[in-house]
């Protein structure tokens, strides 16, 4: 003991030290790089899945038009239920 304070204690601390703490780690844990590179690679496979969609619908809306003859869209069904 050194002046009457043991060397692993500390001064008395105010009852938000805690919370600052906290939310200090929070801060670090949050802007990390690895945090920055999840967050990047997310918003890259966000984006990627979003134009591999969009293409696939525009795909699928240029088959339908060229390649279905117009009297499959023009002819109605009636359907029969007994």
């Amino acid at each position: 003991m050194v002046g009457g304070i043991a060397p692993n204690e500390t001064e008395p601390r105010s009852p938000d030290t805690p919370q600052k703490e906290r939310v200090a780690d929070v801060y670090q844990a949050v802007t990390s790089k690895p945090a920055q590179r999840t967050l990047l690679y997310t918003v890259l496979l966000g984006f990627g899945a979003a134009v591999l969609y969009g293409s696939a619908i525009v795909a699928y809306v240029l088959f339908y038009h060229n390649y279905l003859p117009d009297q499959i869209k023009a002819i109605p069904v009636y359907l029969q239920y007994v």
